[in-house]
């Protein structure tokens, strides 16, 4: 049931601009990151703001993908970062004739990339258990 302003039937509110709802958005980020906001605290804070708490589900989710994108990117580019000064590291190699410095650099890019297994750590571990039943 939605009116000709693409606002549902009862809706009281105004609806918020890009501008706002962008700064409510970094707003919302920040208390989530800096303050450890759960998903309970969240919708209240939101319920104070003013808004409705289906309102407040959509904002969480819109908020997480904000942190997802914005951390997957930060971390595309570290990882950029170091492929370049292993590649860097790896042409001064070549270039010094070490070669085992350069086979070393080359399994640390293919690591970095994901391509080698990772390295397989013995969890193996040897001890002393004793029982004891009843008066014994």
């Amino acid at each position: 049931m939605i009116d000709n302003k693409g606002r549902p039937k009862g809706a009281k509110n105004v609806k918020m601009s890009n501008i706002q709802k962008q700064l409510f958005l970094d707003e919302s980020m920040d208390l989530i990151l800096r303050k450890h906001m759960s998903w309970t605290d969240y919708v209240g804070w939101v319920k104070k703001q003013g808004l409705g708490e289906q309102r407040a589900n959509q904002l969480w989710k819109e908020v997480w993908d904000l942190i997802r994108d914005r951390f997957s990117l930060e971390r595309d580019k570290q990882i950029q970062k170091h492929l370049l000064h292993y590649w860097s590291l790896y042409d001064k190699a070549m270039s010094n004739d070490e070669l085992n410095t350069a086979r070393q650099t080359l399994n640390d890019i293919v690591k970095l990339i994901g391509l080698a297994e990772p390295d397989k750590v013995d969890l193996t571990t040897k001890g002393e258990v004793t029982f004891r039943f009843g008066d014994e």
